[in-house]
């Protein structure tokens, strides 16, 4: 029965509408990806254990700017039908974890606003010959912010002419093994497809395959390693990006809490320029773990920007999970869709219920239902980011802190990030046209409160902040408060009534209110 259920499930999500789809050569690798992905979940490794959640969820808004203008507000009603579907589980050489909502909108007045969206969090794991051939494939749909400058309100059913929905697919076979008793070895490719709905935004197509071959540990502590990689970026109507790099590695582990390693390597690409250019990449990092709630990771390297760096803090207590970020890189519009992101709420809870649920399946479920019950939304991170049809420089600090009290919980997270775009992308605009760089400050606040087993108040408050520099100076503040309130009417249907307020003012210049009624039902 669940592998009828599931086969039927991945059969209705690849026929999405034509415009999730790329309109270009990749289309048939995301096809190619797609009958593999059917293929996977309708194998005989399914026998395991599976839960398989359908839902439906109606809500009505009463909005008083649907249009987020600051001339012409207009009162709206929106309706939302938004059926879904939920699959986690592991089978014996097959693991899936999927997410998909469509979201159908219906204007009260203007009818010609009316709109389909889709939600989407999946990704599977197939070990396709034992201990050798691997197979990864995740996909993601979203609302991404097209500017860094249009403003980023806290409700999706408006109208926002800033906000456009990206697909990205990726399909990563693998296969890792050892040579004799002394070096281990991986070969991987993955192919990425990315498609936004704004004509603003570029299509991409990115091809990249990684090689690395290791010595096993040592009794003496020493180790050492050779990797290499390389990558394709190809932007619809724009350039072909390449990119080149090889690195040897040499490490010592001094205790099992603590671990130093050195590497030396080069790497080519013609980001910066339209000709290939090489440059040196020596560097080092550092694992620390003092104990098994607190981990420390560091790394610096020489990169043909300047210095690329790392630095990641985690630390849990009883009650409560402390998360600390910064980084510097390179950052290619794929990059911006990960699974779960070092400020999201599911993260710092998923951290922070460790010592309660070890198996990290169960731990999913007990997370998103405890924010489910508190009014928390899992996927809500610091930033909203921005998308950008070029490759830039992003350097980024992130702190998140997570505080669970006998009936309140507390989040806080906190980014600041700094965008440089690199060499133009011919005939795609994006903000760095306007700007040599982008910074986004943001603050994120979120108190929960539980009446009952059954009843919670929530609160959220956002305060972002963009800012242009260059020949031309942008600035555009974003305000946001959300208060919900949740209740459970049955064992599987729950209803919330919620008020939330967007103050734009900058670049951008809006303000909405809008009441929000929901009520959810699972199957």
């Amino acid at each position: 029965m669940a592998t009828v259920m599931v086969t039927d499930m991945a059969t209705s999500l690849v026929r999405l509408p034509a415009s999730h789809l790329p309109q270009h050569g990749p289309v048939r690798v995301y096809r190619r990806a797609a009958r593999l992905l059917l293929a996977l979940l309708a194998v005989p490794s399914m026998a395991g254990v599976w839960e398989v959640q359908p839902s439906v969820s109606l809500s009505e808004t009463i909005s008083d700017n649907a249009s987020l203008q600051s001339g012409d507000s207009k009162n709206e009603a929106i309706t939302e039908l938004s059926p879904g579907i939920r699959l986690r589980g592991t089978g014996d050489r097959l693991s899936v974890n999927l997410d998909y909502r469509l979201q159908r909108h219906i204007y009260a007045r203007e009818s010609e606003k009316n709109k389909t969206r889709h939600a989407l969090g999946a990704n599977a794991s197939l070990e396709a010959i034992e201990n050798w051939l691997f197979v990864d494939a995740d996909a993601t749909i979203s609302q991404q912010d097209i500017s860094a400058f249009g403003g980023s309100p806290l409700g999706d059913n408006s109208s926002n002419p800033n906000r456009t929905e990206t697909a990205n697919y990726r399909l990563s076979p693998y296969v890792r093994g050892q040579l004799g008793g002394w070096a281990a070895y991986q070969l991987k490719y993955t192919q990425s497809l990315t498609k936004a709905d704004s004509a603003q935004v570029a299509d991409i197509d990115n091809g990249t395959w990684s090689a690395g071959l290791s010595g096993l540990p040592a009794p003496s502590g020493l180790g050492w390693g050779l990797d290499g990689n390389g990558q394709t970026i190809e932007y619809e109507n724009g350039r072909r990006s390449r990119s080149e790099s090889a690195r040897l590695l040499l490490s010592y582990q001094f205790d099992p809490q603590f671990k130093l390693a050195v590497f030396a390597g080069k790497e080519r690409n013609n980001h910066a320029s339209p000709q290939m250019q090489s440059n040196d990449t020596p560097g080092a990092s550092l694992e620390w773990s003092p104990s098994s709630r607190t981990q420390i990771t560091a790394s610096w390297q020489r990169r043909f920007f300047g210095d690329g760096s790392s630095f990641s803090f985690s630390h849990r207590s009883a009650l409560t999970a402390w998360r600390l970020s910064s980084s510097k890189d390179i950052s290619v519009v794929p990059n911006q869709f990960g699974e779960v992101t070092l400020g999201s709420f599911f993260d710092l809870y998923f951290n922070l219920f460790a010592s309660q649920e070890p198996d990290p399946i169960k731990r999913a479920v007990l997370v998103r239902n405890f924010l489910l019950l508190n009014g928390i939304p899992p996927n809500g991170t610091v930033s909203a980011g921005f998308l950008a049809s070029r490759i830039s420089v992003q350097r980024q600090h992130q702190g998140s802190v997570a505080i669970l009290g006998a009936n309140n919980s507390l989040t806080l997270s906190a980014s600041q990030s700094d965008s440089r775009g690199l060499l133009a992308a011919s005939n795609l605009s994006d903000d760095f046209d306007s700007v040599d760089q982008v910074r986004q400050q943001s603050l994120s606040l979120n108190w929960a409160h539980r009446f009952s087993p059954l009843s919670s108040l929530s609160l959220m408050l956002v305060r972002q902040r963009s800012q242009g520099s260059g020949a031309t100076a942008l600035e555009t503040t974003t305000d946001g408060l959300n208060l919900l309130f949740s209740t459970q009417l049955s064992p599987f249907t729950r209803a919330s009534l919620g008020f939330r307020r967007s103050v734009v003012e900058g670049a951008s210049d809006y303000a909405e209110n809008a009441l929000t009624g929901t009520v959810s039902h699972q199957f």
